[in-house]
């Protein structure tokens, strides 16, 4: 990648649709009072690939590369089944431990290929994933309010869903008052 002088930093996902944002939001009422860092309802997405800090050149070109690759994707279906409270340390499993709430899907070997696809077309050193399942952080515990808790909730609650995907976005991170937003810059529409 080249260095430009004005940097944006940016990554590829899946903007989540306005029902499955809303029936999210909903499910977390029994969490609402917990010591969490909620993310906005608006800025609910699933990440595929992390690029990073570039340049406008660079910009352009992964403009021109997602054009061209979406343009040979067909639309596909993703399955959510619940929202967990998990760490970002997959062999914790203490309550107290936990740093984070997603939504998470079925196992998709359609993301798995998209992953990788991008990842290649783009000549992004991410390497290949052998399976990909989606996930979307709706929130982060507030670390040492949530390990003083002296009770901890079920840390799963369901949440069954099915959603149509039919584009990817570009999105970019803006840090807005010390907290970050992801603002969609780009969607390119799946065949």
């Amino acid at each position: 990648m080249t260095t430009d002088t004005m940097q944006r930093k940016i990554f590829i996902g899946i903007d989540l649709d306005a029902r499955i944002k809303r029936m999210a939001s909903r499910a977390l009422a029994p969490w609402q009072d917990l010591p969490i860092k909620w993310h906005k309802e608006d800025s609910f997405h699933i990440e595929l690939i992390t690029i990073g800090w570039i340049g406008e050149s660079d910009f352009l070109r992964i403009e021109d590369v997602m054009t061209e690759l979406s343009a040979r994707t067909p639309a596909f279906t993703l399955n959510f089944s619940q929202i967990i409270a998990r760490s970002k340390d997959i062999t914790a499993t203490a309550p107290r431990e936990m740093q984070l709430v997603q939504l998470m899907g079925e196992e998709s070997d359609v993301l798995k290929e998209l992953y990788n696809t991008i990842g290649k077309s783009l000549q992004i050193p991410c390497g290949e994933k052998r399976s990909f399942r989606p996930v979307v952080t709706l929130g982060r515990m507030r670390a040492q309010k949530w390990q003083e808790l002296e009770t901890y909730p079920e840390m799963l609650l369901p949440l069954t869903a099915e959603m149509d995907v039919s584009a990817l976005t570009l999105f970019e991170s803006v840090n807005v008052d010390d907290t970050w937003q992801f603002e969609p810059v780009e969607i390119f529409d799946l065949q």
